[in-house]
């Protein structure tokens, strides 16, 4: 076998093994989760695609059941940034829960365009 090949072969056994690992960690009642994962996006139509792909991923399983996953868009598709974003989420958190005490919360800012790669573009 050449460099190459136990290279892949090395990657894709870990990639199976990280798989499983993560599987497993699903199933785990005593694994810590996060309360809630939010992600933000620039506008309506980019919220929706990243909700479809939320949907997929729990439709097959494989987002923790125990866990609450929002997208928020910037408000009227203004976009506010990062910053903007973050208080955002903490206004809607504050809505649903009216405390923070205790929550783990997990924030993906993913509102941008994808300019430096292209192929993500689409949502």
């Amino acid at each position: 076998m050449n460099h190459n090949q136990l290279k892949n072969l090395f990657l894709s056994q870990s990639y199976e093994d990280a798989w499983q690992d993560y599987r497993a960690s699903l199933n785990k009642k005593n694994f810590v989760r996060w309360d809630y994962v939010i992600l933000t996006a620039s506008n309506e139509a980019q919220a929706e695609a990243y909700r479809a792909q939320l949907v997929f991923r729990q439709e097959n399983g494989w987002l923790p059941k125990q866990t609450r996953f929002l997208v928020l868009p910037d408000p009227d598709g203004k976009r506010v940034g990062s910053g903007g974003a973050t208080l955002n989420v903490l206004r809607e958190i504050w809505q649903l829960e009216h405390s923070f005490d205790g929550l783990r919360l997990l924030v993906i800012h993913s509102g941008g365009d994808s300019k430096r790669v292209p192929q993500y573009s689409a949502c």
